[in-house]
């Protein structure tokens, strides 16, 4: 469950994630598949990620009226975000492997040799910006978590932008099944600022 406080306003998300093997054009994938149920309305959004690197391969997604599609590669990002009569262009050129927001970060950082004083950096693509961005990653320590499914041991993990523009997420990751068990995101300001926190509802 997600509760997101953008411009005074309250709104509560419930989001089912599924992982599942797949095969993308005869290359393994996991599948990481977010159905969404909010006052927006229902969303979908899939994103495959390659099977040994966790690296992001496409992503396709729709919210309400909206929708997106994005092919990843070594050189860039190429796709589209469609809301109603405005379409959004995505052509990026990159310089490095990136990860993909949200379950595109998630996912990977569970499977990173984490303990206190882990520390590394990964670039990830913002999909408004449509640009990548440097982002420095940390354990800061150990903490015990009680939320709906119930009570973890976790590694809180710092992800703080490289850059002056903001933003930021905090991931409490279970110590024993790395599952993600809460995570605090800032919002940008092109969503409006504010903040987006998600429990782990069972």
């Amino acid at each position: 469950t997600t509760k997101m406080n953008m411009m005074g306003q309250e709104i509560n998300i419930t989001t089912t994630r599924s992982i599942a093997e797949a095969s993308v054009e005869g290359r393994k994938v996991w599948r990481v598949v977010e159905e969404s149920t909010s006052p927006m309305g229902a969303g979908v959004d899939t994103l495959d990620l390659d099977g040994t690197t966790l690296l992001p391969i496409r992503r396709a997604g729709k919210q309400g009226m909206a929708t997106m599609s994005f092919k990843f590669s070594k050189e860039g990002v190429e796709g589209k975000i469609l809301a109603g009569p405005q379409e959004m262009p995505i052509n990026a050129k990159l310089s490095a492997p990136v990860l993909c927001e949200g379950a595109g970060v998630e996912v990977p950082v569970c499977t990173l040799p984490l303990a206190e004083g882990y520390a590394a950096s990964i670039d990830v693509f913002n999909t408004m910006q449509a640009k990548a961005r440097k982002m420095a990653l940390r354990v800061t320590g150990t903490e015990k978590v009680t939320v709906s499914a119930g009570a973890f041991d976790t590694y809180k993990v710092e992800i703080l932008p490289q850059d002056d523009e903001g933003g930021g997420t905090k991931l409490w990751i279970a110590r024993d099944d790395r599952r993600t068990v809460r995570s605090e995101t800032q919002l940008s300001a092109q969503m409006g600022g504010g903040t987006m926190v998600s429990e782990l509802a069972k």
